[in-house]
Parts: structure tokens; sequence; C-alpha cells
């Protein structure tokens, strides 16, 4: 007798959580688009001046709404990429791209570094990253976005993607890359040249692109 009042008030304690969950769920929320396309996106900042380059397959041939594949130069000569997908809508079926892995597939050695806070927000961090390929380095700095949340550790990203795809709840996503390649004269000052530029880029990025 004592098991099964248990038991009535356990199933009744689940619906109770269940439909607070349901009711205190925001309705769904789809094709969240850009504030203004990444075509628009400044060939000049500051002393940084781009041209359109060919990114990772990811990028180029991605299911992403919007793109931007671009190679940005300083007047030291410093050059860094900057790698840019947008998806309106992000749900547990929606490929996104694991940065890290783009680079084991083209053959380099990844070091993953610490979080680095490279804007003025204190809620913005991305992930530091080191690669090689016999003489060739790079300093990589990422992030993904889904909705106004910066997050720098992939699977944090897919098992948010995935609560929300269960509570029927979709967000919009950013994968975000900085890259520079890094000199045998002065590899120190092309990985600030990359932190400044990244500081740059996410003030237009969150002022003029990115939804609220």
């Amino acid at each position: 007798m004592k098991k099964k009042k248990y038991l009535i008030i356990t199933v009744s304690w689940a619906l109770l959580i269940a439909a607070s969950v349901y009711i205190n769920t925001p309705p769904a929320v789809t094709d969240i688009p850009l504030k203004s396309p990444f075509v628009y996106f400044p060939f000049e900042m500051g002393e940084w001046k781009g041209k359109e380059v060919i990114g990772p397959h990811f990028f180029v041939n991605s299911t992403a709404d919007d793109t931007l594949t671009r190679e940005y130069e300083n007047k030291e000569g410093v050059k860094v990429r900057l790698y840019m997908a947008y998806f309106n809508d992000m749900d547990s079926n929606t490929r996104i791209p694991s940065i890290r892995a783009i680079w084991w597939e083209e053959g380099f050695t990844v070091k993953e570094l610490g979080d680095e806070k490279v804007t003025g927000s204190p809620d913005v961090f991305l992930k530091g990253m080191m690669t090689s390929y016999g003489d060739r380095r790079y300093f990589c700095l990422y992030c993904y976005r889904l909705g106004d949340e910066y997050i720098t550790e992939r699977s944090r990203f897919k098992l948010m993607t995935s609560v929300n795809s269960m509570l029927k709840r979709s967000d919009n996503a950013l994968a975000f890359e900085v890259t520079a390649e890094l000199t045998t004269d002065d590899p120190e000052g092309a990985m600030e040249a990359a932190r400044e530029f990244s500081r740059e880029v996410f003030s237009l990025l969150v002022s003029e692109f990115l939804p609220e």
C-alpha cells in the first residue's frame, strides 16, 4: 500500500514538473536572420584591409544560411583569416563544424589553449588553439554562439542544442574562427594582432550584424 502511495506521489510530482517546463518554455522561434548579411561586412576595419578567399570545405559548402571567408592584412604585414558561418535556425539535425576537427582532417597537429577574453564584454570568450604542420604554424581563436550565448566547447554546444530540440525550442547559431599564421620573426606579435582583430570584428558583429 505504501509503495503504491509513493508511486502516486512520484508520478504527480513528475507531471507537475513536466507541466511547469512546458508552461515556462518559450514558444519555438525559427528562422532568425542576421540583421545585415555578411556580404556587407566591411573589407576595411581600421588598419586592416581584406579580400575574399576560399575557406575550409565546411564554410564554403555548408548548409549555413550565410558564410564569410576572408583574409585581412594590417600595415605590419600580419595576415589573419576570418571564417564565419551563420544559421538562421539551429536544431539537433543541423550540422555545425567542429573547428578543431577541420584542422585534424587537414593533417595538422592541434594543441588547445585556454579561453581568452578578447572583447569588451565579460560574457564573450574565444578558445585559443595552436596548430602545426611541418614548418607551418598557426594561432587560432574560435567559438560558437547559440542564441545569445557564446560557447567555446563544442560538446556543450551540442548538448544545449539537443536540449532545445527536445523542448521544441530552436535558436540561431554562429561558428566563428580567426586564424593567424605565425612567422618566425615575431610569433607573439602575430598572436596579439589576431586578438586585436577579433576585438574589432566582434564589436562590429554585435552592433551591426547579429540579432539581439
